[in-house]
């Protein structure tokens, strides 16, 4: 109980015993474990067929003569990467979700731009080793009991897209850096309101929908 003298010494006592650590409730083990035997348990076996966690440091190519100093370095960390019987390579993520399924989670993936990221970690795989990734799949556990899981392979109209906006992200990155020029919003005085959905309150308090 951190609220006592007591209580506030033991928890200074273990957290500087802990440093560095990240510290979990009883309650947020449990979800963990749950969540990681529902992967285990829903994923087919898939993870013990890839090799895991792999980190990948690459410089990226550009579309110009780059040249910065120092040079662009991009970093990833993979999930898992597993070798097909046809030898292409297939990238494997996982993921968790309030909803697993395939409505929420398409959301999910423009939300929080799970393809770009892919993409990202794919072009890295592709440089390391001059192996192309062919597939990408995702195990996507949700946060709550009883822990579904879901699988998924991105479509190929959705891969481009992130290796599109990737490639995107990183030009813009590098010309930015190249003219030391960080550009954000312009310069001169725009307009401002209230969005467009809000009704506005007259004089009268009357609503005046624009």
């Amino acid at each position: 109980d951190k609220r006592t003298k007591t209580g506030k010494e033991t928890w200074e006592a273990f957290s500087a015993a802990n440093e560095g650590k990240t510290v979990l409730t009883y309650a947020e083990h449990q979800q963990v474990l749950g969540m990681a035997q529902s992967v285990r348990n829903w994923s087919g076996g898939l993870l013990d067929q890839c090799t895991r966690e792999l980190s990948v440091v690459w410089n990226p190519l550009f579309p110009f003569p780059n040249t910065i100093k120092p040079p662009v370095v991009c970093k990833a960390r993979l999930d898992g990467v597993m070798l097909e019987e046809d030898e292409s390579f297939t990238l494997v993520d996982i993921k968790t979700a309030e909803d697993a399924g395939p409505d929420a989670f398409a959301k999910s993936i423009e939300r929080y731009r799970y393809h770009t990221q892919m993409a990202l970690g794919a072009m890295g795989y592709d440089a390391l080793t001059g192996k192309s990734v062919m597939h990408m799949r995702l195990v996507v556990v949700e946060k709550n009991e009883p822990f579904a899981c879901a699988r998924y392979e991105m479509s190929l109209r959705t891969r481009d897209a992130g290796y599109g906006e990737a490639n995107g992200l990183l030009t813009k990155y590098a010309i930015c850096a190249q003219d030391v020029d960080w550009y954000g919003y312009r310069g001169e005085w725009v307009g401002i309101g209230l969005p467009e959905h809000k009704d506005m309150i007259d004089e009268d308090g009357m609503s005046i929908r624009h």
